[in-house]
């Protein structure tokens, strides 16, 4: 709970039994939102943490999704990884970034899943075994 303001949060929602909705044994309902160019300004591929910004009302927007009985989850191609533009390490820190900005804003997100993968060779630093191609044969990469 942290703050006195999230602690009434908290009781607020267990009034209103949004621990119970929330389960995963029931069906969730959520909005899927892409990362670059939907909640932070599109810079073509982000490396440099420095570089991410979100945009104007997105915090607004994620907290009317939170209010709501939606889910709000981040799904987001990330080809700088393989491409080896940006770490592992790198990339939760962006992500950080913007959880921070959202959350100083009283948004949150409840999922964040990316793909690291991209099927073109020949960059500097590229990471071989996050360069693949996916079809009909192959099995499906793995995504986080």
């Amino acid at each position: 709970m942290g703050t006195p303001d999230r602690y009434y949060q908290v009781i607020e929602d267990l009034k209103n039994k949004k621990p119970e909705k929330r389960n995963l044994i029931h069906k969730q309902k959520a909005i899927f939102l892409d990362r670059d160019g939907t909640i932070n300004k599109y810079v073509g591929f982000l490396k440099n943490i420095d570089d991410f910004e979100l945009l104007p009302g997105v915090s607004e927007a994620i907290k009317l999704i939170n209010q709501s009985n939606y889910l709000a989850i981040v799904v987001t191609n990330q080809p700088v990884v393989a491409r080896g533009d940006v770490t592992f390490e790198q990339l939760d820190e962006i992500h950080n970034k913007m959880e921070t900005l959202l959350g100083n804003d009283g948004a949150y997100l409840d999922g964040l899943y990316f793909c690291p993968h991209h099927p073109d060779k020949g960059f500097k630093g590229e990471v071989p075994e996050l360069k693949l191609t996916v079809n009909a044969e192959n099995q499906s990469p793995v995504c986080y």
